[in-house]
């Protein structure tokens, strides 16, 4: 039997040999679910990646220990989001973004803190609103109660925070 491994909130980016979730049917995910409540049995996936969607939910909101549900026990959790100190410091270095490399300025600093809604029309979607933000070890600190051996790794741009743990 093959691994599960669960790309959520994959929105249109999809990763081969994952089964790639997302809410929105448009973006055509192999299955369609709230990756708060994932139609899934316990302890039913081996890992999980989930890329610039844990900042779309409350603090206080369960989605880390939904996440936790479904992992087996000995399995990996990679979640990477922005890092508003990060962001600061590409703006200050005059440094770009996206496949574009458009100039980070004021507003994709604020975009970072509240979300992409404030770039644009092309971002109205309320599912891009930020309900939460990270700066460095925050995102560890989060995990750690659920993934004990969580720890920072290297995301791909000095505006995200990266990290990865096991579930016990």
């Amino acid at each position: 039997m093959s691994a599960l491994r669960l790309n959520l909130g994959c929105g249109p980016v999809k990763m081969e040999g994952w089964v790639n979730v997302d809410f929105d049917e448009s973006v055509h995910p192999d299955l369609v679910a709230d990756i708060r409540h994932l139609p899934l049995d316990d302890g039913v996936a081996d890992s999980l990646f989930a890329s610039h969607v844990l900042e779309h939910f409350g603090w206080d909101e369960p989605v880390l220990e939904e996440w936790h549900r479904v992992l087996k026990s000995g399995g990996e959790i990679v979640v990477i989001v922005p890092d508003i100190i990060g962001v600061h410091r590409l703006w200050k270095e005059g440094a770009g973004w996206g496949e574009a490399n458009t100039p980070v300025d004021l507003a994709y600093v604020n975009a970072t803190a509240f979300g992409a809604h404030l770039l644009g029309p092309q971002w109205a979607d309320a599912s891009h609103t930020h309900r939460q933000i990270f700066v460095e070890d925050m995102l560890v600190e989060r995990m750690r109660p659920l993934f004990p051996d969580a720890h920072e790794i290297r995301s791909r741009s000095i505006g995200e925070t990266g990290v990865m743990g096991r579930k016990p």
